[in-house]
């Protein structure tokens, strides 16, 4: 972004990080989500999973639930949100 900006004459005036869940927490974190198409429609990202990838993430899901670590992954990885934040929200001023 700061390369972006820099190149079309855009100053960096001021950011905010949303560090609270932009999703419902019990629908973000189920553990089974993963599985369910409509719970991935809900989330951009796995929109770019190729559908060999794909099978290969719901595969180690289900293995996951199967030895029971999944919710504890889920949770590990949630950690992370109050790190760097959900969401990152950027206000450039033309220069």
């Amino acid at each position: 972004m700061t390369k972006y900006s820099a190149q079309n004459n855009l100053e960096l005036f001021s950011t905010q990080n949303i560090y609270e869940s932009t999703v419902k927490s019990q629908i973000y974190l189920d553990e089974f989500g993963v599985l369910n198409d409509n719970w991935r429609k809900c989330d951009s990202i796995w929109s770019l999973i190729s559908n060999d990838d794909l099978s290969i993430v719901k595969d180690n899901v289900q293995k996951m639930i199967e030895k029971g670590s999944m919710k504890e992954y889920i949770n590990n990885c949630d950690k992370n949100r109050y790190k760097y934040g959900q969401t990152l929200f950027l206000t450039f001023n033309k220069i």
